[in-house]
């Protein structure tokens, strides 16, 4: 039988003997129950969402000063930072991604119950006649301040992970991808699965963001105009 969990994957699984039809109609109910209660969580997810985004204030943020934008603005309650994900075709708010300093360093996490799969943040202009797909936010923002500095005409989709940025680009069209060079290979391993074109930085380890803070925000323009080219 087939079943679809939580993590939004098929999962199959086999038995050794054909099931009763009492079994079935009882595993058809707990199906349904996980639905529903996933379908629950979604919902309480988009509300919570939408309670922090409307009360959010637009202010710096050490996150962002620490990417190299200290005098970018974001949604901050309690020097916490929120960027919204929202579904990438409808564009509705479904969670957000918090970054908060714990003493430490960074912590990043995703709004409980929300549907991550196929959420988004779309930098620029959505109209845009292209669109260029990235993991992170910072990597974005790096991206989309090439993009303006080059006055081209294109937007910049942010996916939060390598296997969201893989399904959303398997649901758009004409995408172009600056994808991370981390050491394991996952990004690039992602973006060639895509079809579609790609850059990335030339130093492993390093993605856009890391690029503009190393080299300038003239050495990611470079990659862009380089990949919009293709």
């Amino acid at each position: 039988m087939q079943a679809w969990d939580g993590d939004g994957n098929v999962h199959v699984y086999k038995r050794d003997r054909q099931i009763s039809q009492s079994e079935k109609s009882a595993l058809k109910k707990e199906q349904t129950k996980r639905i529903q209660e996933q379908e629950r969580k979604h919902k309480e997810a988009r509300e919570k969402a939408k309670e922090i985004i409307n009360s959010a204030k637009y202010e710096r943020h050490a996150y962002l000063a620490q990417k190299g934008f200290p005098d970018e603005v974001g949604l901050v309650i309690d020097e916490i930072l929120y960027i919204p994900m929202r579904d990438i075709i409808t564009y509705d708010l479904v969670g957000y991604q918090s970054i908060k300093w714990t003493g430490e360093g960074f912590e990043k996490k995703m709004l409980y119950g929300m549907r991550a799969k196929g959420a988004g943040l779309v930098l620029g202009d959505r109209k845009a006649r292209k669109t260029i797909l990235c993991e992170g936010y910072a990597t974005g923002l790096s991206i989309h301040r090439a993009i303006k500095n080059g006055r081209l005409n294109a937007s910049v989709t942010v996916c939060f992970s390598a296997n969201n940025l893989e399904y959303i680009a398997s649901k758009l069209r004409g995408v172009y991808i600056f994808a991370d060079n981390d050491k394991s290979g996952v990004g690039e391993g992602v973006a060639k699965s895509t079809g579609y074109h790609y850059v990335l930085s030339d130093i492993e380890g390093e993605d856009a963001n890391d690029l503009m803070v190393r080299a300038g925000i003239f050495a990611v323009q470079k990659k862009v105009l380089e990949l919009l080219s293709k």
